[in-house]
């Protein structure tokens, strides 16, 4: 972050620090890889901490687990198009269903990385639901994660629980 920047994130930080996220530099941390991998003309210091803490106040995690964990997807949710409150989103529903802020950045980032560095085994699966990765990975950058993957849901379904096991090979993503 430019030094002409970094006290908007460091004000924002602090204040998301008060409201009960965790210590000032762990959400800087957070807050700094965000905005670095998004672009501040993408995402302000202060959007980055409101999604934060709309994550933590819509799921179950832990904050400051969150504030830890987050950074793991930060990069492959931004290279495969998937906004930053999209990225909250994801990890806010893996905590309401028992997954911890750790695991679900995990989780996230190796569906995330099946999208992004699919196998030749995957990419045959695909096929046969009658779909290519450039086309999820549009779905993914126009309409959303949730869509694509709600679409590679519905796909699998017709081919069977295997077909969504080859897909998330990854015993985390899947």
């Amino acid at each position: 972050i430019d030094a002409s920047d970094a006290m908007g994130v460091l004000e924002a930080s602090a204040k998301a620090s008060a409201a009960g996220l965790g210590d000032t530099a762990t959400i800087a941390d957070a807050v700094t890889s965000a905005v670095n991998a998004y672009g501040l003309a993408n995402l302000s210091a202060s959007d980055a901490t409101d999604v934060l803490l709309a994550t933590v106040r819509e799921g179950k995690a832990e904050p400051t687990q969150l504030a830890d964990s987050i950074g793991r997807v930060i990069a492959p949710a931004q290279n495969l198009g998937v906004a930053f409150d999209q990225v909250g989103a994801a990890l806010a529903t893996m905590s309401v269903v028992g997954l911890d802020a750790s695991e679900g950045a995990t989780a996230l980032r190796g569906i995330l990385m099946a999208l992004e560095r699919p196998t030749v085994k995957q990419t045959k699966v695909l096929d046969q639901m009658g779909m290519s990765l450039t086309q999820i990975r549009s779905v993914v950058r126009d309409q959303g994660l949730l869509p694509a993957m709600t679409m590679l849901a519905n796909g699998a379904k017709n081919l069977g629980d295997e077909a969504i096991t080859s897909l998330f090979g990854n015993v985390r993503a899947l």
